[in-house]
């Protein structure tokens, strides 16, 4: 049993060898390339079984959060030394040859380059305050819940059958618009890039997160984002200033507030306990709060249909 056991075990890729791609150890470099079956490292001579501790990270850590550096970082130093590689040869051999690769050396380069592992390397990663680090966990999720929204609404529908003429699959399925979708990637960016900001506590993370925020009331208003929760849609009211604009114009500001703790505590209230400027918006002529769903106890009571 455990003969057969070990025999699986060198066929698939286990927890051990799994870590070994993503060191920045020597012996770890150019290893283990399969995703589930590690056989094929073992047969091309890539496999490597855990030798050490492994450190992960790069090779030559580039101690930054920000979304473009650390997708194009790699591209930029490829076209550096594009550049600054002499020979037209040399210059192809830059981008289609390993990192490591230089004039007179082999095409993945010598493992001698890579930086030694002193065991004192320590992770990148800036003090913040605690209220930052909630603050930048909870858009996340949000933004990651837009992202699983985003492919499970592109990918959602119901198949109705085949089209009798033409034997064609027919479905329900509604695909969102280019426009649609080219806003929702280019919002998730805009929030990847904003937390990277605010991790590193740039000057211009402020102002990079007001517009990420205005542009998320945008394209809410305009319809090319929804959101699911009703916490969410309720903030989403209060704060656009076309449907709610009592933030900006009530002078009443402590009973603005009161009233919002009240709503967000799901507690019934009265005509009366609403500040005045701000019923005046709110109340409709049957004194109920326009556009608030039926079974929202927050409202005020508004007649049967």
């Amino acid at each position: 049993m455990q003969a057969k056991f070990r025999i699986f075990l060198s066929l698939v890729l286990t927890v051990s060898n799994i870590f070994i791609p993503i060191g920045r150890n020597p012996y770890c470099i150019d290893k283990n390339y399969g995703g589930t079956l590690i056989i094929w490292d073992r047969i091309f001579g890539t496999f490597v079984a855990e030798d050490e501790k492994v450190v992960y990270g790069l090779t030559h850590p580039i101690n930054t959060f920000e979304l473009f550096k650390v997708q194009f970082h790699h591209c930029i130093s490829i076209w550096n030394t594009f550049w600054s590689t002499p020979g037209f040869c040399n210059k192809i051999s830059v981008v289609f040859k390993g990192p490591g690769w230089e004039p007179g050396k082999p095409r993945l380069g010598i493992p001698e380059d890579i930086p030694k592992i002193t065991g004192k390397e320590v992770p990148y990663g800036p003090k913040l305050p605690i209220s930052l680090r909630v603050y930048a966990v909870i858009h996340f999720i949000l933004m990651l819940g837009c992202y699983i929204v985003l492919f499970a609404t592109k990918s959602c529908g119901k198949f109705l059958g085949r089209d009798k003429k033409s034997n064609v699959k027919k479905s329900s399925a509604k695909t969102l618009s280019q426009v649609t979708l080219l806003l929702r990637v280019g919002y998730i960016i805009l929030t990847l890039t904003s937390i990277g900001f605010l991790m590193e506590q740039r000057p211009e993370a402020a102002l990079l997160e007001t517009a990420r925020c205005t542009t998320f009331l945008a394209l809410h208003r305009l319809g090319y984002l929804k959101t699911y929760n009703t916490l969410l849609s309720l903030t989403y009211e209060i704060f656009t200033p076309h449907e709610v604009c009592w933030p900006w114009e009530c002078s009443n500001v402590a009973g603005s507030l009161a009233w919002l703790l009240d709503v967000l505590a799901d507690r019934a209230l009265s005509p009366s306990e609403i500040p005045g400027e701000l019923r005046q918006d709110l109340i409709g002529e049957q004194g109920c709060v326009p556009g608030a769903p039926p079974n929202c106890r927050s409202q005020l009571a508004c007649p049967s249909a």
